[in-house]
């Protein structure tokens, strides 16, 4: 998956409809939790599994 932006708010509602606790990490594998008002950048993993948030935009 190449890199995109995603908005917070998105990112909120994809978890809300997935009944997910942890969705996006950063690349340490720390748990992210999206703030509505912010800019992801988010990307895959090198195993292609998990969401990585690579950077964030205000």
């Amino acid at each position: 998956m190449e890199k995109i932006w995603m908005l917070g708010y998105d990112m909120q509602e994809f978890i809300k409809e997935n009944d997910c606790e942890a969705m996006y990490f950063t690349p340490n594998m720390v748990e992210v939790h999206p703030e509505q008002n912010i800019s992801y950048l988010v990307g895959l993993d090198e195993q292609g599994k998990n969401s990585i948030v690579f950077d964030t935009q205000k």
